[in-house]
């Protein structure tokens, strides 16, 4: 049945044709219709939503101000009426407590029971005037906190009925009893603190520092009351016991810590007082029985007597009225302080008022100013904002990006064509095209100059570091050549640790062209065994002996990434060795993974925090162009530029051991032959192979990889993760290589993908096998001796041997002068025989030279140093 046809269909499309538009279609036609009108009318459209709303912002901001300024000024008013009164009356409860102590500590002193009836007296007084106040309107102004801090003062002067007559009874000792008198206390000066937050800025703080010194005096209050307790107990004969003399050191230790820590916090004008009560005789006296006690340890057994306080009973009374007198100091000056923060508080709500004022007058009349000016400005701006808005977005848009992507390429850019100059006609909005003509011209100039400022300088980095480099590589060579020659093992541990650093110096010469733009100038050709790659990073680092492989792959990394790859795993085990303890391991482990191969690198340092990691993190992985990196990380930029080049992940996280792990994600383009092999057993080895009774001798730290160098090429030994001790303090000098064994390496080295260049140990001769070498014996058929074996330089190419070539009677035969002074002749002259014999081992000699001279040890230096 054909739809079209069906009288329901033909209804639908009627009605869908003739339905009323939606709410959405009339608000799309509305849009349709004011975007038709002017710009003038668009121009007021925008302006008007604005300042309404910033008229809004304006009452909003005018009320709240006066909201606060009136909190403010009812906040100085309770306390006027409700924390003075409870300031007063912790004041008295603090002279009862120290009237209670010394009643109870010298029963028989009748002065003391009189003091503790006049001290209560004057508290019930005091306590009245509080519950008084608490019947007013003033609490109605209390926030929750702080009605429910004034109800426990209230419930605390309950209590204290029960403690006096606790007292009277000596139901207990003078330190139970300050103790609880303590609780009754501390609501009320809570209650004197709560203040603080309802005030703002300078004012806060002062009262916030105020509020500690109230807390200081309370606790040298209780000092003053348990010197109070010690002295009447010592007068009746009694020894204070040990728990009332950690009392008195608790309380001293207290308000020594608040003055310490708070003090410097007044302004000058605050600490000037406190300054003057510090210089007071009171309590310069105090101090210095606070410091005298301190100085010794004072238990239940003993006297403050017999521990260095002076003159036993009359030293603690010149102890106990210093005390008195510093409480009394101290709380006339914070009365004052608070009657100072008070007059500042109401100071500050006048000035809070006026600033309101002035700031919404000033305020309405921007606004209404900005509506005037704004519509007669209008009109004179639209003609040409357009204009100039599109040529602004096409600079900003598209021409100044292509410009700064040509620079970052490397391409030279012409100012003149890449910023021409516009035209807007002579008059304002003309003049603001000019200037930003000359604005754009000015950026681009700018911006062709520093890109050709930075090209030079690093051009200038670079030929510097690369001259560095020459001269480390002739330092090194040097120094091999001095290694082979040292026989005395404290000089050759010296010449080592002398190598070891110049090799750093000389990966910090390729960080430095690395950062530049440059490549470094080590390269190979072949694919190097990953464990050798690792391993001549350990020898780069200073701590080498921490550094322990652990379950290395036999797998190899392809030639043109082991340099680079070998420069950054040092860098990291250079951090990580830095940033752990001296005696802590750095392990490294090696695994294969589904998308690579992965070297980890895990410390047992202090760690790094969180914000800290991500900022090492994304230095290590922003791909952006900044500029120069902070001299404190250069490190992590050289790690940058090198796992970028080669598509290397990095990643930090926390070790298990509380340190920080770097995990190397290497591709797998640019690794060889990924078998996993666990290591023997599957423990941790160190870094370097160490010497050993098996058949291949492994080589220690001290002579460990090294790369670029013109060394003889020698398989690495121990590739599967057991490698060597590197705890050795002393390098140690291994068997001489002989010649035979020194081809077979180098054979080794040039056919063997896996091989690293070595340092070859120098053969140790002793004068007799040195004598031996020099002066071989003639035959017995008369024929010239055979050439004595000689030690190959640094190079790979032979050594010359001191006359080894020369006949018996010639060598070691120098010029002796006859007796007129003229040179002495011979004393026969050469056979035939001799002279045939002497060029055929000159030939045979030379032969020999240029024939080792192409062997593996010269391709191994062409390859380490030629790049």
């Amino acid at each position: 049945m054909n739809t079209a046809d069906h009288p329901t269909a033909s209804a639908s499309r009627c009605s869908s044709r003739h339905r009323a538009p939606s709410f959405r279609d009339r608000g799309e036609s509305r849009l349709l219709r004011f975007g038709g009108r002017s710009i003038r009318t668009k121009i007021i459209a925008l302006l008007v939503i604005p300042l309404v709303s910033l008229v809004a912002l304006w009452a909003y901001a005018s009320l709240t101000a006066a909201g606060d300024v009136r909190s403010l000024l009812k906040a100085d008013d309770t306390y006027d009426r409700l924390g003075g009164p409870v300031a007063a009356l912790a004041e008295g409860i603090q002279a009862e407590r120290r009237a209670a102590v010394a009643a109870l500590a010298d029963p028989d002193d009748d002065g003391a029971q009189l003091t503790v009836r006049r001290s209560r007296a004057e508290t019930d007084r005091l306590a009245s005037a509080v519950r008084r106040r608490a019947q007013g309107d003033a609490v109605q102004n209390l926030d929750t906190a702080q009605r429910a801090t004034f109800t426990d003062v209230l419930n605390a002067l309950d209590e204290l009925g029960s403690l006096r007559s606790r007292t009277d009874h000596r139901s207990g000792s003078w330190d139970q009893v300050m103790h609880q008198y303590n609780q009754v206390l501390t609501p009320a000066l809570r209650f004197r603190t709560s203040f603080t937050a309802l005030r703002a800025d300078r004012l806060a703080q002062r009262s916030a520092v105020h509020n500690e010194m109230v807390r200081a005096r309370e606790y040298l209050s209780q000092e003053d009351a348990a010197i109070k307790g010690v002295y009447a107990t010592m007068s009746r004969g009694a020894a204070p016991t040990e728990n009332q003399y950690r009392v008195l050191d608790s309380a001293l230790e207290a308000h020594m810590l608040l003055f310490d820590d708070h003090l410097p916090e007044f302004s000058a004008g605050d600490r000037a007082a406190y300054d003057r009560f510090l210089a007071s005789p009171a309590w310069q006296e105090l101090e210095h029985r606070e410091n005298d006690f301190l100085a010794h340890e004072v238990t239940e057994s003993d006297t403050l007597s017999e521990h260095g306080t002076e003159a036993g009973t009359a030293g603690i009374a010149k102890w106990r009225d210093a005390a008195h007198a510093a409480v009394a100091d101290l709380g006339r000056i914070n009365n004052r302080l608070a009657a100072s923060l008070s007059q500042q508080a109401e100071h500050d709500a006048q000035s809070m008022i006026r600033g309101t004022v002035i700031a919404g007058g000033i305020g309405l009349i921007a606004v209404v100013l900005s509506v005037l000016v704004s519509m007669l400005i209008g009109r004179s701006l639209v003609r040409q904002l357009v204009r100039l808005r599109n040529a602004a977005e096409h600079l900003a848009t598209q021409r100044l990006p292509d410009v700064m992507r040509r620079l970052r390429t490397g391409e030279t850019v012409d100012v003149a064509e890449a910023a021409p100059p516009l035209d807007f006609g002579p008059n304002e909005i003309g003049q603001v095209g000019r200037a930003f003509n000359v604005i754009q011209h000015a950026a681009v100039e700018a911006a062709v100059e520093q890109a050709e400022l930075r090209r030079a300088a690093a051009s200038v980095f670079v030929n510097l570091a690369r001259r560095s480099q020459v001269l480390l590589h002739r330092q090194l060579t040097m120094l091999d050549d001095m290694e082979r020659r040292t026989e005395d093992p404290d000089d050759l541990g010296n010449l080592f640790r002398l190598d070891h650093l110049t090799t750093r110096m000389r990966r910090h010469a390729e960080g430095l062209i690395i950062l530049s733009g440059g490549s470094p100038g080590r390269a190979w050709r072949r694919s190097v065994p990953v464990i050798d790659v690792v391993r001549a990073a350990v020898a780069e680092v200073e701590d080498y002996p921490r550094i322990f492989l652990r379950s290395f792959p036999q797998t190899s990394l392809v030639g043109p990434a082991v340099g680079d790859v070998t420069h950054l795993v040092a860098e990291l085990l250079e951090n990580a060795t830095a940033y752990s303890p001296p005696g802590s391991a750095v392990t490294v482990i090696a695994e294969v993974a589904a998308n690579g191969f992965i070297l980890e690198i895990e410390d047992r340092g202090i760690g790094m925090g969180a914000e800290a990691r991500a900022e090492a993190q994304r230095r290590l992985s922003d791909e952006q162009e900044h500029g120069l990196p902070d001299a404190q990380r250069l490190g992590l930029f050289v790690v940058n530029r090198l796992a970028r080049k080669h598509g290397i992940k990095v990643s930090l996280k926390e070790s298990a051991y509380g340190g920080t792990s770097a995990v190397l994600l290497i591709p797998t383009e640019l690794m060889e032959g990924l078998r996993p092999v666990a290591a023997p057993g599957g423990h941790e080895s160190p870094a370097v192979a160490q010497s050993s009774d098996e058949a291949v001798e492994q080589m220690p730290l001290a002579n460990a990889l090294r790369l670029g160098r013109g060394l003889s090429m020698i398989n690495a030994p121990g590739t599967g993760g057991a490698a060597a001790s590197a705890a050795a303090t002393r390098p140690v000098r291994h068997r001489p290589v002989s010649s035979a064994d020194a081809g077979t390496a180098n054979t080794a080295g040039e056919d063997d993908p896996g091989a690293l260049p070595h340092r070859r140990p120098p053969a140790a001769h002793t004068a007799h096998s040195r004598r031996d070498h020099l002066t071989p014996q003639r035959r017995d058929d008369g024929r010239p001796p055979a050439r004595p074996e000689r030690e190959a330089s640094t190079d790979g190419l032979p050594r010359r041997v001191r006359q080894s070539s020369l006949a018996p009677q010639l060598r070691g035969a120098g010029s002796r002068p006859t007796a007129d002074g003229s040179p002495a002749r011979s004393s026969r002259e050469r056979s035939p025989e001799e002279a045939r014999a002497a060029v055929a081992s000159f030939s045979q000699g030379l032969a020999r030279g240029k024939a080792e001279g192409t062997g593996p040890a010269a391709d191994a230096w062409n390859e380490g140093t030629r790049r």
